[in-house]
C-alpha cells in the first residue's frame, strides 16, 4: 500500500520475532513486534512514531460551524486543545 518492499534482512528479524511466541502471544498485542515493524517503516516514508498511537506525521483538520475561523492552515497539536475550548466559549 505504500509501495515499498523491505530487505530480505528485515523480514528476517520480523519473522524471529514472531517464532519466539507462544500459541497465545499472537493474538496478544503487548507481544506484538509494533516498536520494530514502526522502525522499519520509518526507513522507508520518514515517518517516526513517538509511541504505539502517536507518530511525527501530518493529519488533516476540518471545522465547520462558529469558531471554525480560529482554524489556521497549520495548527500545533499542542495549540489544538485551547483552540477548541476558546471555539466553544469555555474561558480558562
Amino acid at each position: 500500500a505504500q509501495g515499498y518492499a523491505i530487505t530480505t534482512d528485515e523480514a528476517k528479524k520480523l519473522l524471529a520475532h514472531y517464532e519466539k511466541l507462544d500459541g497465545g502471544g499472537i493474538y496478544n498485542n503487548r507481544k506484538l513486534p509494533f516498536e520494530l515493524f514502526g522502525q522499519l517503516q520509518e526507513n522507508y516514508t520518514a515517518i517516526g512514531w513517538g509511541s504505539m498511537e502517536h507518530s511525527a506525521d501530518y493529519v488533516e483538520l476540518a471545522a465547520y460551524g462558529p469558531g471554525s475561523t480560529l482554524m489556521k492552515p497549520f495548527v500545533r497539536n499542542t495549540e489544538l486543545h485551547n483552540l477548541m475550548l476558546n471555539a466553544a466559549g469555555v474561558k480558562v
